[in-house]
């Protein structure tokens, strides 16, 4: 019965105190202002970096390609040998009888070649769209 009588006053007195409280209203430009603050405190939250730059690759090129005609040139005898392939068993397979069932008419060759093309443009195009909207 006491704790209904504390909960009735509890309430009375919460009422009370907010009715007395003043009502505070936003200023008029408090959207722009806010938003200006959260525009200036924004932070990269993805950020997509190359593993290997431009300059690596071309450094990584330029090493193997020296390294293939410096190694190409010597006359001397490797540390490493490699075993000689022996690729006689291709001249005994007949490759032109393999696709020898498969005809495609023009039309259905210049549709693959073009959606083939749109693909390769679309990747290209949304690759390009992608890195732009996550920088």
């Amino acid at each position: 019965m006491e704790e209904v009588k504390n909960q009735n006053e509890l309430d009375a007195f919460a009422k009370k105190y907010v009715k007395e409280i003043e009502l505070d209203s936003p200023s008029k430009d408090f959207t722009s202002l806010l938003m200006q603050r959260i525009e200036n405190q924004k932070s990269v939250v993805f950020s997509q970096q190359e593993l290997i730059s431009k300059k690596g690759w071309f450094a990584i090129l330029t090493v193997a390609i020296l390294v293939f005609f410096f190694s190409s040139k010597t006359s001397e005898k490797s540390m490493i040998t490699i075993p000689e392939l022996d690729f006689s068993f291709l001249s005994k397979m007949k490759f032109s009888q393999t696709f020898e069932f498969l005809s495609l008419s023009n039309i259905t060759l210049i549709a693959l070649l073009l959606f083939g093309g749109m693909l390769i443009f679309q990747l290209l195009y949304l690759k390009n769209h992608f890195d732009k909207r996550f920088e």
